[in-house]
């Protein structure tokens, strides 16, 4: 399989020359949630490695590397993670985050009149209503659960 096939994000290019595939938010913290269902610890390389990728590109204003393609399955994936990393919050550049309070404020700020959300980008079926509230009421209360611990 051909490097440009193996992320959605696209690739970059290494300093030898070599095309490997970009890393992207909804990924990466799959990658994570995986490596920790597994039983890594986390001072695991990998578990480590994913870790440090998540806390350099952490952001609830969109989806890293991949904008708003993605973005209400990618927080999802975020909360479930971060959930079972078991910390409320995430160090970015040397400032301590609340990311779900941070990710709730968002969340509710992107709610429309009808109580419902939806995704401006249709790509993974996002532009349903049904899926991405689905989305957001299941990071919110995930949101919820850590903030009251």
């Amino acid at each position: 399989r051909d490097a440009k096939d193996a992320s959605r994000a696209g690739t970059i290019k290494l300093p030898d020359g070599t095309e490997v595939p970009r890393s992207y938010g909804g990924a990466t913290y799959a990658l994570l949630k995986s490596l920790l269902f597994m039983g890594l610890e986390k001072d695991h390389p990998r578990v480590r490695a994913a870790y440090g990728w998540i806390s350099k590109n952490y952001t609830v204003k969109e989806h890293p590397e991949m904008g708003a393609q993605g973005l209400f399955y990618y927080y999802y994936t975020m909360t479930r993670t971060l959930e079972l990393w078991g910390s409320p919050t995430i160090v970015k550049d040397g400032v301590e985050h609340n990311w779900a309070k941070e990710l709730a404020e968002q969340l509710i700020s992107l709610q429309r009149e009808d109580g419902s959300w939806v995704n401006k980008h249709d790509r993974w079926q996002e532009s349903d209503p049904t899926l991405v509230t689905g989305y957001a009421l299941l990071s919110l209360n995930i949101c919820h659960t850590m903030l009251v611990k």
